[in-house]
């Protein structure tokens, strides 16, 4: 649902022209884009989900006009090419919207939307068949942690958002969070099993919780963890989680430790930006912005500490561009105590001279 605003934005900003995807990191880190789908692809094709694996090799939706008709395929680029060579290893063959794309092992898990139901599938990071194993009408946004597999989906035109748990191997949904009143949020797994959840707040009403990172413990989750779903159904309200930052709303979450949970956003009418913060509420960090109200960032995924990122000028014709983002390390302390030694150096043999 809330791509659906974005796309109304994104149309309304940016009317009928191509722009050139823009990224640009803030003090502390480096952006540079490894590939964009206008010069891959050509006009019109938009990158909707993006996924990396363990060693950074990206896997990404896209969508476009492929053969003379629109058609939405899943794609693989490696590190050893320089993520030079698209290799397709999946395609809807049909007009669908890609949602989200999660890569956890060997396997990646591939969410659509309408209008074939919402289908998840899985295939092997090498290609080969694809199986569907699950339907979640509106879903969003997919985690995969030590706690299990969450799904957050908003299946009505309302903002009517839940996050289910999701057993990959029978597709079975359990509900685990009902944040009443909020369109579909971003989620992720902490390294402790807590469930993070990034509320949108745009359907927030007068009396309802506002918006934020919400978490929610192990024992919590476990606690609403039903042997049979469809008979008993047990879920926990998003006032029960603990607000860990107030960030206002969420578009996507990437989580690597307590220290680093990478935040994007695209405002209406604002710049669309990433950020770092932290669990404990100490850190606030910017990490870049497109610098402009016309691209929006469409994607987040993260490689160790390498963050991806998908912007795209408009989400209904495209073009999309991946930038790779990386903190760039300050000077550790021998460094800084050699760097002042040779500068002294350079004094006293100038003084000399003198």
């Amino acid at each position: 649902m809330k791509k659906t605003f974005l796309c109304a934005a994104a149309a309304l900003a940016a009317g009928s022209a191509l722009f050139a995807q823009n990224f640009t990191a803030d003090p502390g880190y480096s952006a540079r884009s490894i590939f964009n789908t206008a010069s891959t692809d050509g006009a019109g094709f938009v990158i909707s989900g993006l996924g990396t694996d363990s060693i950074g090799n990206l896997y990404y939706l896209e969508t476009g006009p492929f053969v003379g008709g629109a058609d939405t395929r899943l794609f693989k680029r490696t590190v050893a090419d320089n993520f030079a060579t698209p290799v397709q290893l999946f395609s809807f063959n049909g007009s669908v919207s890609g949602n989200f794309v999660k890569v956890s092992g060997s396997t990646v898990y591939f969410g659509e939307g309408t209008p074939s139901g919402g289908t998840i599938r899985s295939i092997s990071v090498n290609g080969g068949a694809a199986t569907t194993f699950a339907s979640v009408p509106g879903n969003y946004d997919l985690a995969i942690g030590i706690s299990g597999a969450f799904v957050s989906a908003n299946s009505s035109d309302s903002p009517a958002n839940e996050v289910y748990k999701l057993n990959l191997s029978t597709g079975q949904l359990d509900t685990i969070v009902n944040p009443t009143n909020d369109y579909s949020g971003p989620v992720a797994v902490t390294s402790s099993g807590a469930l993070l959840y990034g509320a949108t707040a745009f359907g927030m009403v007068a009396g309802s919780v506002s918006g934020g990172i919400y978490s929610f413990t192990a024992s919590q989750i476990a606690s609403v963890t039903d042997s049979n779903p469809n008979v008993s159904d047990t879920s926990l309200p998003l006032s029960s989680g603990t607000r860990k930052v107030n960030d206002g709303n969420n578009q996507y979450l990437a989580y690597l430790d307590d220290q680093h949970l990478f935040q994007g956003n695209s405002p209406f009418g604002s710049a669309a930006t990433i950020t770092r913060f932290s669990l404990s509420g100490s850190v606030q960090e910017p990490v870049g912005t497109t610098g402009n109200n016309i691209d929006f960032v469409g994607a987040l995924a993260l490689s160790g500490s390498s963050v991806y990122t998908v912007v795209t000028s408009d989400f209904s014709s495209g073009p999309s561009a991946v930038y790779l983002i990386t903190a760039i390390p300050e000077p550790s302390p021998i460094v800084l105590i050699a760097s002042a030694c040779l500068l002294g150096s350079r004094r006293s043999r100038k003084d000399r001279r003198a």
